[in-house]
């Protein structure tokens, strides 16, 4: 702008056209007042600085371990939406990538500030994007899916213009409750169940969980444990020890797996004899047979058999 002072001691302003900006780098220029708005000098110089502009951010929603940074499989179910983001210095994250020409363009109604929608896995709950696959790093986007940086644009990812970066999704497992109780005893058992389980555990989905070694206070007569049957999370029929797999991501059931006990039989020929002539074996609750042999005893005739007075319960 140029002053030209009237007689009438009125100040006239002549407004110019804004004068063109030198490219920084540049080996000339003109020394022209139309350039540098001046006939005598000195003129004075400001640098000229635009916000550094990325290239895309892809959003990588593979879950990681947390030692060496290896993806893992299952993937999640699906991925964030959008899952690419460019990001303008100190402005803002967009969804396409602004330039130069149009940066001025881009205002508050087209930046983004979170996402259309976060990635889901079975069994884990979403922690968020972060600068490193496993640990460490700088978290951008939090477990709701909105942005961290919105005015900063996550200052820490500029190296250089387009300078293309990868967000890392990280997982927290989801504890599910492993509960075991004493169950039902088996059909046409004539005992009843007493007692109560062990306390139940909470273990994280897809980590490794020990079944209970203890049978609480459960007693079934005629029967002895020997696992667990458990459904729900998972499917393990008469398990014992360590697991590690879900069949679905819902807590676990586990009820004690009863085994009818073999009760050994002996046969003696009276009360009064020491060694049994023959033994055998029966299933609790279960029917057997009687030996039809015997070993005769002078002066009397077999009429059957009974339990001894002093068997063994």
């Amino acid at each position: 702008m140029r002053k030209i002072f009237l007689t009438s001691g009125l100040v006239l302003c002549l407004f110019y056209p804004a004068f063109a900006d030198i490219p920084a780098g540049s080996s000339t220029a003109n020394c022209t007042e139309s350039v540098l708005d001046s006939t005598t000098g000195p003129v004075e110089f400001n640098s000229d600085w635009r916000p550094m502009i990325s290239g895309a951010i892809t959003l990588d929603s593979e879950r990681y371990t947390s030692n060496n940074g290896s993806a893992v499989t299952p993937y999640a179910t699906n991925n964030a939406s959008p899952d690419t983001l460019y990001a303008v210095y100190g402005v803002g994250v967009y969804t396409s990538q602004p330039t130069v020409s149009t940066l001025s363009n881009f205002t508050t109604s087209n930046r983004t500030t979170s996402l259309i929608s976060t990635p889901t896995r079975t069994g884990y709950n979403f922690a968020g994007f972060y600068t490193t696959k496993a640990t460490d790093g700088t978290q951008v986007i939090d477990s709701s899916g909105n942005l961290i940086y919105t005015n900063d644009a996550a200052s820490t990812q500029f190296s250089a213009d387009n300078a293309t970066s990868v967000w890392y999704a990280r997982w927290t497992p989801i504890n599910y409750s492993i509960s075991f109780g004493c169950g039902s005893a088996p059909a046409g058992t004539s005992s009843t169940i007493s007692g109560s389980g062990p306390g139940n555990v909470n273990a994280g989905y897809e980590t490794q969980y020990s079944l209970a070694t203890s049978y609480g206070t459960c007693a079934l007569p005629g029967y002895h444990a020997t696992g667990w049957d458990c459904t729900g999370g998972a499917v393990l029929n008469n398990a014992t020890g360590t697991q590690s797999t879900w069949s679905s991501a819902a807590n676990i059931v586990c009820t004690v797996h009863w085994t009818a006990n073999t009760i050994s039989l002996n046969y003696y020929q009276d009360d009064e004899a020491v060694t049994p002539f023959t033994t055998g074996t029966c299933t609790y609750d279960d029917t057997f047979t009687l030996p039809t042999n015997y070993q005769p005893k002078n002066g009397y005739h077999f009429n059957g058999w009974i339990v001894r007075s002093n068997g063994g319960s």
